[in-house]
């Protein structure tokens, strides 16, 4: 058909707009494309930036297709790249919809791996720290952003799975261009070739948040400091029509301008609203979702944002229809299959970016059997599992064609510098009062793919170690450990349920651990120790003696933890068994003795709201030369962790109040979340300890409590009512901070 006169004009004027713009992105390696002669005017959808808001165009894609408007072109910018990029891929609507609504975005914004999907040997270093600063160079320093941006490069790079080999974004099945921002420059940079996962994340990497993405030699960040609006872009991609979808935020009103924050947000936005005022006028239809009382980060509630997205195209219809745009192709018909069900024939598997890791190493934590057919997920997990190691920054993947030409081959590139870190933490509680942390994770110290953990605690008690590790593979595969430290602790000793001294105790040991590790949940083997002891002497206490002694102990241990937390674990079973001989003698430290636990504890889900909690432990020693500090302790509503096989929480306790040779405990509870990060608590727990081995319901004692619990980014909080059997009153008890 002709064109009408309303088209020529905004064609004419459209061109004449590229042309004279001051602002012009940059290209890299894009030409503009003239208009061709065909039966209706190419048309092209420019999708602004807007963080959650983004999710609008979802939206106003679902009322086109509907509509049959078709698009020939797509730009973006941040989260337009994200929404246009993917349908541009392949992804239709409903798909999108279900990224936007059911992917976990708040986990995209933290490179921290899921703490069951640690290898057992690095579940200490997470969840115990407030703060983390990365060591690079040697020293710590600021990171580039808050986040890496492994999560979110994982998740564009599945869903992109499909084109991976298209290197042209104008042969994807509807070409696309992203605007990203040059850091060292400030110029608009048009990605519209190279790998198309790369070059979403470049263009939604907000500065400070995510880390730069370096393509061609340039570091990248949000295209929308410089475009928020792509409408050259588009233009540039022969688009005769532009419809534009834009969620840009307006400038705030001055009444509204009440703190630093919002001054200094304004005075970020100045540019940004006045470029996209001047790209706006490069559009033939421009749809505006009513984006009022929604914030950047209100990425929970996609389905209204994508329901404000629908309304807005709704009222733009008219204009579509008046361009005569409208009824010109049928719907797009949905793929037979998901991108994340689709398999690929591997055949081989590369590796790039190596430095101070072996490839060895990465192929062993990948853990694939190649050649075979493999899914997302299969390979998305074997990335996680090199990640997990923490010997690299980050782990990303591709597939490119074999060349056989019906094969892939999967690359896998890392960026090795393993992620050494140094951070702090601390800790208020009833009886220790406040407590410090210091700690850090260094890689490849001593040994290539090994990490070195340095724990410095201060408070009343006192524990300096460093570890260093070494796991040779993943799933079944060597553990090795060294581990030296220093500790210093009060222990409360009490006679008929008062305390009657407060003797010190000093312990220096070093050790070695040999054995297996299994998967990421467990391990087994055994550790030799060699032990220090210096103790004051309690005269009151018969079952306490100051000492001054050496010793070796040889151990059998196996332990498990699948909990997915650390506070207030929802699901998940922390076991430990160990079985351990020492003998002084050929230290001149007195004579032999044994000691025997078995420590299961258990959360076990019953309602995506409500878990049952529940902890079995039996104890027992041997031998007239027991070290006093190996008794068994119980008592107060926290856990300890400065002796954790031997000191144990018991509600209706005071801390340490009892103690013996021998341990039978049992404590059931249960854990309701009533909010998002909010807990109600209620615990019963009993037990015994005796001197001799005997199982005796008299020698039990009870205790009840209940409270409540908080758990944020800056440390929980727990509150907890407690009595018992033995207990002369309640008692509130208070814990802040975090565990260590």
């Amino acid at each position: 058909m002709k064109h009408s006169p309303a088209v020529l004009a905004a064609v004419v004027c459209g061109t004449l707009l590229l042309t004279l713009s001051p602002l012009q992105a940059q290209q890299t390696g894009a030409t503009a494309v003239t208009f061709r002669d065909s039966d209706r005017p190419r048309i092209g959808l420019a999708l602004s930036g807007g963080s959650a808001r983004g999710f609008a165009h979802v939206g106003v894609l679902q009322v086109l297709e509907e509509a049959g408007v078709p698009v020939d072109a797509i730009s973006g910018t941040s989260m337009g790249s994200v929404v246009g990029g993917l349908y541009s891929s392949g992804l239709s609507t409903d798909e999108l919809r279900d990224v936007a609504a059911k992917v976990d975005w708040d986990r995209m914004f933290s490179d921290a791996p899921d703490r069951r999907n640690l290898p057992i040997e690095r579940k200490v270093e997470q969840g115990r720290t407030v703060f983390g600063l990365p060591i690079i160079d040697g020293a710590p320093r600021l990171p580039s952003g808050i986040v890496q941006g492994q999560r979110i490069t994982q998740l564009l790079t599945g869903l992109t799975w499909r084109v991976h080999p298209v290197r042209d974004f104008h042969d994807l099945p509807v070409p696309f261009v992203a605007v990203a921002t040059d850091a060292e420059t400030g110029e608009a940079v048009v990605l519209d070739h190279g790998f198309l996962a790369d070059a979403i994340r470049a263009s939604l990497a907000i500065p400070s948040v995510f880390a730069p993405v370096e393509i061609d030699g340039r570091y990248l960040i949000d295209g929308g400091i410089v475009r928020n609006l792509p409408t050259p872009e588009v233009r540039a991609l022969g688009a005769e029509i532009v419809i534009c979808s834009d969620v840009t935020k307006p400038l705030a009103t001055a009444d509204s301008l009440q703190t630093l924050v919002d001054i200094l947000t304004q005075t970020m936005a100045f540019r940004t609203v006045e470029r996209r005022d001047v790209d706006a006028e490069l559009c033939d239809v421009m749809i505006q979702p009513d984006i009022h009382g929604l914030n950047s980060s209100d990425f929970g509630a996609a389905e209204e944002i994508i329901a404000r997205g629908r309304a807005a195209a709704e009222s733009a219809l008219g204009e579509l229809e008046g361009l005569g745009i409208t009824g010109l192709r049928s719907p797009r018909p949905e793929s037979d299959q998901s991108p994340l069900t689709e398999l690929a024939r591997v055949s081989e598997v590369r590796v790039e970016g190596l430095e101070r890791s072996s490839e060895a190493s990465v192929r062993r934590s990948l853990g694939l059997d190649i050649p075979a057919e493999v899914g997302v997920r299969d390979v998305s997990e074997a990335v996680s599992r090199v990640y997990d190691t923490g010997m690299f920054q980050r782990v990303s993947y591709r597939l490119d064609p074999a060349p056989n030409g019906s094969d892939q081959i999967l690359t896998v590139r890392v960026k090795d510098r393993g992620r050494s870190w140094v951070g702090g933490s601390y800790r208020y509680e009833g009886r220790y009062k406040a407590s410090i942390l210091a700690t850090a994770a260094v890689r490849n110290l001593l040994l290539r793919g090994s990490t070195l953990l340095a724990d410095v605690r201060l408070g009343e008690q006192t524990h300096v170690s460093a570890e260093i590790q070494k796991r040779f593979g993943w799933n079944v595969a060597p553990l090795v450990g060294l581990k030296a430290g220093y500790k210093r602790s009060p222990f409360d000793l009490y006679e008929d349920g008062k305390r009657v001294a407060e003797p010190h105790a000093k312990v220096g040991h070093i050790g070695a651990f040999l054995g297996l590790g299994l998967g990421y949940s467990t391990a087994v083997g055994a550790v030799i120790k060699f032990e220090g002891v210096e103790s004051d002497d309690a005269e009151l206490v018969e079952d306490w003696s100051g000492e001054d002694r050496t010793y070796f102990t040889l151990a059998g241990v196996v332990k498990v933890d699948t909990r997915d937390r650390l506070a207030f674990p929802r699901s998940g079973v922390q076991i430990l068994g160990k079985t351990e001989w020492g003998d002084g003698a050929l230290a001149d430290g007195g004579g032999g003795f044994s000691q025997h636990l078995l420590d299961v504890d258990a959360a076990v889900p019953l309602s995506s709201a409500v878990s049952l909690r529940g902890r079995a432990v039996v104890g027992t020693s041997d031998g007239a030369d027991l070290p006093s500090q190996y008794l068994f302790f119980i008592g107060g509503a926290n856990p300890f962790y400065l002796y954790p096989d031997r000191q144990f929480s018991f509600v209706g306790q005071r801390v340490m109040e009892s103690r013996g040779r021998h341990l039978q405990m049992l404590n059931l509870g249960l854990q309701w979340e009533l909010a998002p990060n909010l807990f109600v608590l209620a615990r019963w727990n009993t037990a015994a300890l005796p001197e001799e081995w005997r199982f005796d319901t008299d020698d039990f004692i009870t205790g009840v409590g209940g409270g409540v619990g908080l758990n944020s980014r800056i440390g929980f909080a727990r509150l907890m009512v407690t009595g018992g059997s033995n207990a002369d009153a309640l008692r509130f008890e208070l814990d802040l901070g975090f565990l260590f």
